[in-house]
């Protein structure tokens, strides 16, 4: 999880454009390359889909124009998914999981609405 958490991480410094991603602009392009790339390896190269894999693809259906990684994944995600939701005899996803599910679904059924900020600032 500490791939996908520093990926997140990443994207609410670029989204409130802190100073220190624009002090770091290009090393940190770099990171997002190659953890956007290790990311799709994960959930390309696993047959099973877990909390782990829904989560990389929520924050990167989020972070990227390209909501899907590959179809062959998203049909994986979408047979995986509507296992857990509807067949009382696989095991019962955590809360988290479901909203991750929930979170990709969304973006891939709508990859133009408009972005709702991670981390909203907070006027006061």
């Amino acid at each position: 999880y500490e791939l996908t958490h520093m990926y997140l991480a990443l994207l609410i410094l670029r989204e409130q454009a802190c100073p220190f991603y624009k002090a770091h602009a290009a090393e940190l392009a770099d990171f997002e390359k190659r953890w956007v790339r290790t990311m799709e390896q994960l959930i390309e190269n696993e047959r099973n889909i877990s909390d782990l894999h829904v989560e990389a693809a929520a924050f990167m259906a989020y972070g990227r124009q390209k909501k899907v990684t590959s179809s062959k994944f998203l049909l994986r995600f979408l047979s995986e998914a509507e296992n857990h939701l509807d067949n009382p005899y696989v095991s019962k996803m955590s809360g988290h999981t479901a909203v991750l599910i929930l979170w990709y679904a969304l973006e891939v059924a709508n990859p133009d609405a408009r972005q709702v900020r991670l981390a909203p600032r907070i006027r006061s």
